[in-house]
């Protein structure tokens, strides 16, 4: 078997770019997609021997090209445009809130008193590459090496549920954590700092998903990669899709490490199809995400990748500024009988000392005490480090951006002088081709619309899937940002929050906590039994031609404890009222066994013998359904009214 070898490998010994050595490759017909695309022995001796030749050839010249060294420069130099990017323009250019920007550029060393600040270049043409935006206009992107110096990566650790992640971090950090953790699942969010060939990595072991993009909802964008753990004897569920769904609305590149390999009954090659189906085509497929095979249990592979994440960070040139003020985000916040209120913060720009004074918008304190993970007391700490922080005076939810006192009061400044600006809507442009496009108003705009999909069954989620996916709306580009089998959690909620999207249900209920989620954050869920409407509807919003409707307000819901049968009148429902409140006349869904039987009107409601018009939470009641007799004991009734919303 002939030896592969990597194109970064290359790249190194011959002290070239990616871009150099794929220029040769593409003359040599030999297609290559990433650094981490692999070819073989012989075709790298050829490029080698390629670029002697031209080493020679130019050696010749050398004196000529000075001439023509000098020429293009000047020529490049007219051509490169200093456009004075602040955040407020790229707002409008990709189509997002000030703020979300502004989070990015933490990733970048960028913290601006002002979002009319002017940016630097190269932390500008990052964030337009990241929404993926075309510009015409060349971008001078001269980074200031003193002060923009390159920083650790934030790696966050997802997956489902006993694949392996804490196991994972166990190893690489060599103590024992998952054992001291109840069941082995991880409880609480922890941040550690490894080191591999000489260059430091930051992990965050957080509890799911969930944990993710609460932080993104409370405005943190720490995470600069996810390593998705999948177990190879078991494949990808349901929260591996969601965890890959959350990564992908957050932008934040994937790598996928394949768990277990040392397992008998272990497929990887099984893993990468079923990753590939929801968008992660592995690299050794043609596609740019990196699949690495691990065993946890006894550090197979491992250092492969460790190996990966390095060379990951550094194609992503991430930096930090080290003179700026400084700015960290609190990923953790607990209460501790000793120390009190303390949170776990990591340094994002510049230091951090003992005694200085920092905050947010509910309030400042004096840093009087500070440690590593490990307990280790600091009086200095730099970005990229996680720190503890004891005793402070209020709760700091994680999420929190913390500044120095005296950004912060800047910002104040600066935010007092300018007007309370909306959020982004669904719709968001995405594509602007030219300088002018830039600064010009929102026409002939490319949109796109957020929607998530939850059904009931795999075969139901497919024909949705299907039928949405035919919608075709010039201008507007339909995004299906997550999709799913079963009843519509709070996560679903949380993750439609901080990506501006609608959630429709097909033949599927809302729990409670769920419903009160998307009244506090205001977002909007439709639910439906035919899939006509459903598209029709979908197809109506993305038009922005949707009628008036009639929407479904949740009023309570009612288990059934027994049932009684009546002559010349039907069957009557004793029942217990769970939660909310049952009115005479609202209309009900049946659940039996956690699926949807049918839906019916409250013909009569009764409180023991008497008639009433409505019964409230704790009560028992009689209820009688207009032409529906087929009710058992242990159904579900979900009491709705219906109000008509435009």
């Amino acid at each position: 078997m002939k030896k592969k070898i990597r194109i970064y490998e290359l790249a190194k010994e011959l002290d070239k770019t990616f871009n150099e050595i794929k220029d040769i490759l593409d003359e040599l017909n030999v297609s290559v997609k990433s650094p981490f695309s692999t070819i073989d022995e012989e075709t790298a001796d050829v490029v080698k021997e390629i670029f002697e030749e031209n080493k020679k050839t130019s050696k010749g010249k050398k004196e000529t090209k000075e001439e023509d060294k000098l020429t293009t420069k000047l020529e490049k130099k007219k051509d490169l445009k200093q456009l004075d990017f602040t955040i407020s323009k790229l707002s409008k250019l990709c189509q997002v809130t000030e703020r979300e920007i502004e989070l990015k550029l933490l990733k970048y060393g960028v913290v601006v008193d002002s979002y009319d600040s002017i940016i630097p270049d190269f932390a500008a043409k990052n964030i337009i590459e990241l929404y993926n935006i075309k510009l015409e206009v060349p971008i001078n992107a001269h980074i200031d090496s003193k002060t923009y110096v390159k920083r650790a990566p934030v790696i966050t650790v997802m997956g489902h549920v006993d694949h392996g992640k804490t196991t994972l971090l166990d190893n690489i950090r060599k103590t024992r954590i998952a054992e001291r953790e109840l069941g082995g699942i991880t409880q609480k969010i922890g941040a550690y700092v490894v080191e591999y060939s000489g260059k430091k990595i930051v992990f965050i072991d957080t509890p799911g998903h969930e944990a993710f993009t609460a932080m993104r909802a409370k405005g943190a964008e720490v995470t600069d990669i996810v390593v998705l753990v999948v177990a190879a004897d078991d494949g990808v569920k349901d929260q591996t899709i969601e965890a890959i769904d959350h990564a992908k609305a957050a932008r934040v590149p994937i790598i996928v490490a394949i768990n277990k390999i040392d397992k008998p009954n272990a497929n990887p090659d099984l893993v990468k199809q079923q990753i590939s189906e929801h968008g992660l085509l592995p690299e050794e497929w043609g596609g740019d995400t990196i699949c690495v095979n691990i065993s946890a249990k006894n550090g197979a592979g491992i250092e492969d990748l460790l190996e990966m994440i390095i060379l990951k960070a550094e194609l992503m040139d991430l930096r930090t500024n080290i003179k700026a003020p400084f700015a960290g985000t609190v990923i953790e916040s607990f209460m501790t009988k000793s120390f009190g209120a303390q949170i776990t913060l990591i340094i994002q720009v510049g230091h951090l000392r003992v005694s200085d004074t920092i905050g947010c918008e509910d309030g400042t304190f004096k840093v009087r005490a500070m440690c590593d993970t490990l307990d280790k007391p600091l009086r200095l700490a730099e970005a990229l480090i996680p720190v503890k922080i004891s005793g402070i005076p209020f709760v700091v939810r994680p999420g929190t951006v913390l500044m120095d006192i005296a950004l912060l009061n800047a910002r104040r400044l600066s935010q007092e002088k300018v007007s309370t600006k909306m959020d982004s809507p669904i719709l968001k442009t995405k594509q602007f081709t030219s300088e002018e496009d830039f600064f010009a108003q929102e026409e002939n705009k490319e949109s796109i619309f957020n929607l998530m999909i939850k059904a009931d069954s795999e075969g139901t989620l497919d024909a949705v899937n299907v039928a949405i996916s035919r919608i075709n709306v010039p201008g507007v580009t339909l995004n299906i940002l997550h999709k799913g089998v079963g009843m519509i959690t709070d996560t679903d909620v949380l993750l439609a929050s901080v990506s501006k999207a609608l959630i429709v249900g097909f033949n599927v209920t809302t729990s409670n906590e769920a419903r009160r989620e998307a009244k506090i954050k205001d977002v909007e869920i439709r639910l439906y039994r035919l899939i006509f409407d459903l598209i029709d509807d979908v197809r109506n919003m993305v038009e922005g031609k949707l009628k008036p409707k009639e929407v479904e307000n949740i009023l309570g819901t009612v288990e059934v404890k027994q049932t009684f049968k009546i002559s010349k009148v039907g069957v009557i429902a004793g029942c217990i009222v769970r939660s909310g409140v049952v009115q005479r006349g609202a209309h009900v869904r049946i659940i039996r066994d956690r699926k949807i039987i049918t839906e019916a009107k409250i013909d009569s409601l009764k409180r023991f013998k008497e008639d009433v018009k409505e019964v409230r939470e704790g009560f028992e009641c009689g209820i009688g359904l207009e032409n529906y007799n087929d009710i058992k004991v242990g159904d579900i009734f979900e009491v709705y009214e219906k109000v008509t919303k435009k």
